[in-house]
């Protein structure tokens, strides 16, 4: 029987998981090459850079999900996703197929994560977690970036959905207060 519940649980999260990859998608889908690109005045990155960070720390879970190390520190900065708005949307597409194929019992195992926590210097840190963790940590990440976005876009004149960027527990207690 838990087995059977454990399944459940996990299909219900990686549906949610994968909805956050197509936020992303669906906003990208709306924008034009060149505000994938624009970096307005005061800022110093275009959407296009968030949205590279967001890959790349899908393509560690991606790596770790058969070597089970986690390294956030393997970046591709400069690289084609970040310039080219059609290859962010195939490349998002192909991590939320990815993400769909991911094992039930793959979300339970542990992993290495390497990370800098370090601003002034390199302060790489490797610490255990699962990779269900990672996971979750990389979508609420994603959703960190997402508001960014926003900004972005809309210091472009652009607007967005109300509910994009939103993090899910904001999002909850937006509906309780509209149910109130």
């Amino acid at each position: 029987m838990k087995g059977h519940i454990f399944t459940e649980v996990i299909e219900v999260v990686q549906r949610d998981y994968i909805a956050t990859l197509q936020q992303g998608i669906d906003f990208l889908s709306k924008l034009s090459q060149a505000q994938y690109v624009a970096v307005p005045e005061g800022l110093i990155s275009a959407i296009g850079g968030h949205v590279r960070h967001i890959i790349d720390h899908f393509v560690a879970l991606e790596f770790a999900s058969e070597s089970l190390v986690v390294d956030y520190e393997l970046r591709q900065r400069n690289s084609v996703v970040e310039r080219d708005i059609k290859e962010a949307l195939m490349r998002l597409e192909s991590l939320k197929v990815w993400l769909a194929a991911v094992p039930d019992e793959t979300f339970e195992k542990t992993v290495t994560v390497h990370s800098n926590v370090g601003i002034g210097t390199d302060n790489v840190m490797t610490v255990t977690s699962t990779f269900g963790r990672e996971v979750m940590f990389a979508c609420s990440h994603a959703i960190h970036h997402y508001a960014t976005m926003k900004m972005i876009h809309q210091g472009l004149g652009g607007e967005s959905s109300e509910q994009f960027g939103l993090a899910p527990s904001t999002a909850s207690y937006l509906r309780q207060q509209d149910n109130a």
